[in-house]
């Protein structure tokens, strides 16, 4: 069976984030497309369910982040690329050092509870 995927909009509305928020992420190459399309203007980005599910918790961390710094660019892109591969590496959570003595815990079943996203045919 063919893994699922979903358009810019569609992924970014699933994962709570701004079309914004993921035309950056993806433009710094915290979060690659499925298929290797040509870029420009106004070519489909195609993501997976386990992108959607690496750009929530990249939202997730984002907010926490900024919360902190009060800073909304306090994380780095390598920084939140780690995220990304560690959620899309299937791990069932995920711990993130956001400040000295602040860990952030990601469950990745919470990420994907109120999904309507098959995982298990990923």
């Amino acid at each position: 069976m063919a893994a699922a995927t979903y358009s810019g909009p569609a992924a970014a509305e699933l994962a709570g984030i701004t079309y914004r928020q993921l035309d950056y992420w993806c433009r710094n190459g915290v979060i690659g497309p499925v298929h290797q399309l040509p870029v420009g203007y106004g070519v489909p980005r195609q993501l997976t369910t386990w992108d959607v599910l690496a750009l929530r918790a990249i939202g997730r961390v984002s907010a926490a982040l900024t919360e902190l710094a009060g800073n909304p660019r306090a994380g780095s892109t390598a920084f939140y690329r780690q995220v990304a591969d560690q959620v899309r590496a299937g791990r069932p959570s995920v711990v993130f050092e956001l400040a000295e003595h602040v860990e952030l815990s990601i469950w990745v079943a919470d990420l994907a509870a109120d999904l309507p996203l098959d995982l298990e045919h990923e």
